[in-house]
């Protein structure tokens, strides 16, 4: 499992007190970025060749602007062409907000998916199940 570690931020706070829902796309992305990795170590963004297919967030409880927030990221399934990353956000050892995301191996000449390569399926593979919780 990977865990990343955010500040919330003041301006990052809406009307009613806690940690706008707006942020965690980005927050979960942050969390995402070791994952990425895998897939292009050095990061070089003409070699990047993921896409987003799908992101979905369940909110179970509210996320305050006192207290640092940890993303644990796992992979879930892994198919062919695509995987599956499974995140929660805990905050003040609470699991507030879970994420479903789930990236395509994407051929920017063909504007086709294409399959994960056998080396890189390989290095998910130690990242696999369900986050902790």
């Amino acid at each position: 499992m990977f865990e990343t570690k955010i500040v919330p931020r003041v301006g990052e706070t809406d009307i009613t007190g806690h940690i706008t829902h707006t942020v965690m796309p980005g927050w979960f992305e942050s969390g995402r970025y070791e994952i990425f990795k895998l897939f292009v170590p050095d990061m070089d963004f003409k070699k990047f060749n993921l896409i987003m297919a799908h992101l979905e967030f369940d909110f179970l409880k509210e996320v305050v602007p006192n207290g640092d927030v940890t993303i644990r990221s796992r992979f879930g399934k892994i198919g062919r062409s695509s995987c599956e990353i499974l995140q929660e956000l805990w905050q003040h050892d609470q699991r507030c907000v879970t994420s479903r995301a789930v990236l395509v191996s994407f051929d920017y000449e063909t504007r086709k998916s294409q399959p994960i390569p056998d080396e890189i399926r390989e290095k998910l593979k130690p990242y696999t199940g369900k986050p902790s919780g």
